[in-house]
């Protein structure tokens, strides 16, 4: 459709909401109801307008200078229920009526899966369809700068933009009537000490308005198992030809495209799936294919070599144009700035800034990097250069939060520094489902060890007592990480280990606490080392006895009413005898044991490393003089 007619669209999408509200208002007798639904009206139909030009228009690493329709480039994102007829494929289309069904949805994906512009997109459907419920968008990263502000407070105040006068009650009465589907983008991009603030609003406005409509993005985080009402899908990755088709719509030039898309369909995309599979990183190797002959495996050298493309070739459409950056400084001066701003800003929890804050962090980058350049210039290259920032109204964001991820580990891992230690804890446990550590791992794994997690490790351990093997202690040891033991349902069982709901049965788990630095570290580490954690633990563990069992069905049985968990610091004498009986500690004991056993092995790396050293370079006939 175009514009015009979407724009004539609209007055009647909130017309069609606006009549049976203020009908039943007018039934109950409240006054100046008239007035109220001319006010609803006229704010709602201006909403809509302004966000449907916001959101079918966007910037991109490859359309920088202006933006393009986002449904121009934009390949239909197919989703799969977690835990649900695993395999079931549900495309964009389907959702839409999965959205009216089943009401509250979280959409989960992975950095550069395409999340926030699914989230787009289905805005724009639900107008583009005149589906008679009015559909609100919001950034949750919006209310990190807003922070005495709710979530309908935020949306509140954009509509009294369009006119003082509308007022809290009119989208009260239309949530209670279910007319308004609330789309909450990237709950990941929430600052820590606002998440459970913002998290406890979602769930409450669930609560409160049994007839909302709900839909929030975000990154994988096992915080959402306990949303009991939220329904949860996972982005699905690119297959080969939704792949080839997201590469065909892209403006770029045509002879590099064409031969992109024949590498891609005869073996690109099977030898590098991880990364053809999902659009941002689909869309960078298209950036580098010319530069570079070979795709690199690993993710860090993959953005090293996009922002080296960014940063000499400036325009998509012509293979060979080359302009002069802002600046004028060598990629690796510019990359030591970026990479300084990324980490000021990182460990600040900004991910978009005003200008006046923009401007105040480059000052800070200059000083600590000790490079000269214009705060204009700097911002000017960021912008056009580069296109690592872009802005978007009155604030500046980062083109993808990954760009922001990427050059604060280069940072971590290049800066000299004696404050090492500091460094990485000061961003270490700023958001979970970030990827700054592994990235940094991936870099220079020596230094990240022997600077940061072995010494962490040290910290971490040292909280733990090992003076005997009762259940007691093991308990107060567990008791340091989890608060208690919470009853998990099947469904909740095949989302967690992303298995057919028929698969799955009920069973207990621990709960984290919040806040806690030794939960914090214990989930970190588990996170850098699953895959050899679960390893360790599964050799340690064994199936359970016909005596555990029982205990542990009894346990099922006692603990499945409460939709609290069950708090170690007070349970009974006798439910506490059944986790003995069940022995239901013993994989999170073994963790515990996985990681005194990561600390030594990690050790004797380095320091075998050192006597190596010492052999082969340092030893005589062979010091450096």
């Amino acid at each position: 459709m175009q514009e015009s007619e979407i724009f004539s669209v609209i007055p009647k999408i909130v017309s069609g909401v606006s009549k049976p509200v203020f009908k039943s208002l007018q039934n109950q007798g409240l006054k100046k109801v008239g007035q109220l639904e001319v006010d609803f009206n006229f704010c709602f139909t201006e909403y809509l307008k302004r966000n449907f030009n916001k959101c079918s228009k966007t910037k991109t690493i490859l359309y920088r200078d202006q933006p393009v329709n986002l449904k121009d480039f934009y390949v239909r994102t197919d989703l799969q229920r977690k835990g649900h007829f695993l395999g079931q494929t549900i495309t964009e289309n389907e959702f839409l009526d999965i959205i009216k069904s089943e009401q509250r949805i979280i959409i989960s994906g992975t950095a550069g899966s395409g999340k926030s512009t699914f989230c787009k997109s289905i805005f724009l459907d639900l107008i583009e369809t005149h589906n008679e419920i009015i559909p609100l968008f919001l950034e949750l990263r919006q209310l990190n700068s807003e922070k005495e502000l709710s979530i309908l407070e935020y949306l509140i105040n954009e509509l009294k933009k369009f006119k003082s006068s509308f007022a809290g009650d009119q989208l009260d009465y239309a949530l209670k009537k279910g007319k308004i589907i609330l789309i909450l983008d990237g709950f990941d991009e929430v600052n820590r000490d606002r998440k459970e603030v913002v998290e406890r609003e979602i769930i409450e406005i669930a609560g409160h308005y049994e007839n909302v409509l709900l839909v929030c993005s975000t990154r994988p985080d096992d915080r959402f198992i306990s949303w009991e009402e939220f329904h949860t899908y996972q982005v699905l990755p690119l297959d080969k030809v939704k792949a080839l088709n997201l590469i065909r719509k892209m403006r770029f030039d045509a002879t590099i495209k064409s031969n992109f898309i024949k590498a891609l369909d005869a073996n690109l995309y099977d030898k590098h799936k991880s990364f053809a599979s999902n659009p941002l990183l689909l869309t960078m190797m298209l950036l580098t294919y010319e530069q570079i002959a070979e795709i690199p495996e690993k993710i860090h050298l993959f953005y090293h070599e996009a922002f080296s493309t960014l940063f000499h070739k400036h325009d998509a459409f012509k293979s060979s144009y080359r302009r002069k950056t802002y600046t004028g400084l060598s990629i690796d001066d510019f990359a030591k700035l970026l990479s300084t701003f990324s980490l000021l800003s990182y460990s600040q929890e900004k991910y978009s800034f005003s200008r006046d804050e923009l401007i105040e962090l480059l000052k800070a980058s200059k000083k600590i990097s000790k490079i000269i350049a214009e705060e204009e210039n700097i911002l000017n290259d960021l912008l056009f250069s580069v296109c690592i920032l872009q802005k978007d109204g009155l604030k500046y964001t980062f083109t993808h939060r990954s760009f922001q991820e990427y050059f604060t580990a280069l940072f971590l891992t290049n800066f000299n520094s004696c404050q090492k230690y500091e460094l990485f804890e000061k961003v270490a446990f700023t958001n979970r489902s970030d990827s700054v550590i592994m990235i940094s791992l991936e870099i220079n794994q020596e230094l990240v060890e022997k600077e940061w997690i072995i010494p962490k490790l040290k910290w971490f351990l040292e909280q733990f007592s090992s003076k005997n093997a009762s259940f007691e202690n093991t308990l107060n040891n567990i008791s340091l990480v989890f608060s208690g033991l919470q009853y998990f349902s099947a469904s909740d069982m095949a989302d967690m280990k992303n298995i057919d709901i028929s698969e799955a049965s009920p069973d207990i788990g621990l709960t984290y606490k919040s806040p806690s630095k030794i939960a914090d570290c214990y989930m970190l580490f588990e996170d850098l080392y699953k895959q050899e954690m679960n390893s360790f633990c599964g050799e340690m563990t064994y199936s359970y006895s016909t005596q555990e069992k029982d205990a542990k069905q009894k346990l099922l049985s006692s603990i499945e009413l409460n939709f609290h968990p069950l708090l170690f610091e007070s349970i009974s004498p006798e439910i506490q005898e059944l986790i003995e009986e069940a022995n239901l500690l013993r994989y999170y004991d073994s963790s515990i044991k996985f990681f005194r056993s990561l600390l030594t092995s990690l050790e004797e790396k380095h320091n075998q490393q050192e006597k190596d050293i010492t052999e082969f370079i340092l030893q005589d006939g062979g010091t450096f003089k």
